[in-house]
């Protein structure tokens, strides 16, 4: 959708690594709009992981701005127990 493949999202299977917000601008068909990804979302706060509400706070500011919210989530694996907690979470969001 955004064309920044190599600059643009950090994916990774251990939380906590994108820590901030990243903005790109996208396009599909007729319409442009803008990307913008976060860190994951995780909500047991744990002592080893001491970013986590920082990077949920990004997340939420992230979401408060949105007029749409998109939940991607591994096809191959299918939804984990955390998937579903984040699309219950985001259904209780003002978007």
């Amino acid at each position: 959708i955004t064309q920044q493949y190599a600059d643009g999202a950090i994916v990774h299977d251990e939380a906590g690594v994108t820590r901030d917000r990243t903005y790109a601008d996208g396009w599909w068909a007729a319409h442009e709009f803008t990307v913008v990804d976060t860190g994951g979302l995780v909500f047991d706060d744990d002592a080893e992981h001491v970013f986590m509400p920082q990077i949920r706070q990004q997340a939420i500011v992230a979401l408060r701005d949105a007029a749409v919210a998109l939940l991607v989530v591994d096809g191959q694996a299918g939804c984990t127990p955390l998937d579903t907690d984040i699309a219950d979470f985001m259904r209780r969001q003002r978007v």
